[in-house]
């Protein structure tokens, strides 16, 4: 009973953790940052069934690179703190990259709770402190980030309560200073 909804799931977890692990390798291409990224949507979708997604970025980007599990903690704070924290809410995210510049733009976008403008300077405020940030993921995604970048990429946060959040990861052209 529920064989193939088994079957699907093991797949998927299979999926995940040959992406996650990828030869040990700190750096990937974003078509592998985006893959890992699907299947992680794919095997919360089966867990908690109430949200839809979409995971999108154009050929041209697929062999850049950038430091991986930098889009999966983004995803998890969009299902567990945006669309589970809304009561019967049926949600969306998508996540895209597209290019900016010489580099590009990776966005986690939810249509779930979203937060207030001090949640949002706190959250940046713990994203620049060094002891007990209240966002580990995010922090470590931050941090991943800076140093993949040399400090010239970024982090952005956009949300309004009722409406959702988007966060967006800014990777210049010239990053990859980080040799993982």
């Amino acid at each position: 009973k529920g064989a193939h909804d088994i079957s699907r799931m093991l797949n998927m977890l299979a999926q995940y953790f040959r992406l996650t692990l990828n030869k040990g390798k700190d750096i990937v291409s974003l078509e592998d940052e985006m893959n890992l990224a699907k299947a992680y949507l794919e095997i919360q979708k089966q867990r908690f069934h109430n949200f839809d997604y979409a995971v999108e970025f154009p050929p041209e980007l697929a062999d850049r690179l950038i430091p991986k599990l930098s889009v999966q903690p983004v995803i998890e704070n969009a299902i567990l703190h945006g669309i589970q924290n809304m009561e019967g809410h049926y949600g969306r995210i998508l996540v895209e990259a597209v290019p900016e510049g010489e580099g590009f733009v990776i966005r986690v976008e939810d249509d779930g709770i979203g937060m207030s403008e001090e949640q949002v300077d706190r959250l940046y405020a713990s994203l620049h402190a060094s002891s007990s940030p209240s966002s580990y993921g995010l922090y470590n995604v931050w941090e991943r980030v800076r140093l993949f970048t040399g400090e010239t990429g970024r982090i952005q946060v956009e949300s309004k309560p009722g409406e959702g959040t988007t966060v967006s990861l800014g990777i210049p052209g010239q990053a990859g200073a980080w040799d993982g």
